[in-house]
């Protein structure tokens, strides 16, 4: 049986590939509202899922490790 999109986003976000932006903000040590304005200005790598951003681990320690934004287009 095929994999569905949302079976595989299900997975990697129980494993722990997606933050929400107040457990992104205390990696950052930023506040909230600065992790939502940089989701939705593309500066983070995240989606927009109804009213709620999740946020790339993955791309997150990427940015932290170059030192800089990651200039990625967020649909939302």
């Amino acid at each position: 049986m095929s994999e569905r999109p949302n079976d595989r986003e299900f997975r990697a976000a129980a494993n722990g590939q997606f933050l929400t932006v107040l457990e992104a903000a205390a990696y950052l040590k930023a506040t909230p509202s600065t992790v939502a304005k940089w989701c939705r200005e593309g500066i983070l790598p995240a989606v927009k899922l109804g009213k709620v951003w999740r946020i790339s681990r993955p791309g997150i320690e990427r940015m932290v490790s170059t030192g800089g934004p990651l200039r990625e287009r967020n649909e939302g």
